[in-house]
């Protein structure tokens, strides 16, 4: 009888496998977990709700009678004024919501100015003895995710945003990741 011979390296190409379905399982359950999440959420007025339109464009809605819709609203209305203020007049149905402050008219903010002002809060938040790290993740993935939208988004897009905060989160100061809110 002749013995059987595992290839050099076969236990290293085992543990490879078994790490690939572990992690295979784990994005799994998160999938089924987001699409869970997703269909509880449609049509709740107590989040962020997203329509698509005939032209193809798409809308954000929120109910003022919820906490964050009123806060929302409120944030629209103080842009609307800044707007009302820098260029004289209401907004037009194909102007910025967020414009350039330093144009002289109505035109997108620049990335550049938009991440310039993230990078403000960051400082501010430092300053404050408060975490970055949600601003810092915002700069980096290029969207703010929050418990009232994050079902408008991809379970790709929430790991993205979940890993990347853990990356920039101090846990020296602000304990765990694990307890993070």
């Amino acid at each position: 009888m002749t013995s059987k011979r595992t290839p050099a390296g076969g236990g290293k190409r085992a543990r490879k496998v078994q790490q690939r379905r572990k992690r295979l399982a784990q994005q799994g359950v998160s999938r089924e977990q987001h699409a869970a999440l997703v269909l509880e959420r449609s049509g709740d007025p107590s989040f962020v709700q997203r329509r698509t339109n005939a032209d193809g464009g798409r809308t954000l809605s929120w109910s003022n009678a919820t906490v964050g819709g009123a806060e929302m609203n409120e944030a629209l209305n103080q842009q609307r004024k800044a707007f009302q203020d820098k260029f004289g007049r209401d907004f037009g149905p194909n102007d910025p919501l967020f414009f350039d402050p330093d144009a002289d008219t109505p035109q997108e903010i620049s990335e550049e100015t938009l991440l310039a002002d993230v990078d403000s809060l960051i400082d501010k938040a430092l300053a404050a003895g408060e975490n970055p790290a949600y601003f810092q993740a915002w700069r980096d993935t290029g969207f703010l995710l929050t418990e009232h939208n994050m079902h408008l988004f991809s379970a790709s897009d929430i790991d993205e945003s979940y890993a990347t905060l853990e990356r920039h989160w101090n846990e020296t100061t602000f304990g765990p990741f694990d307890d993070a809110p």
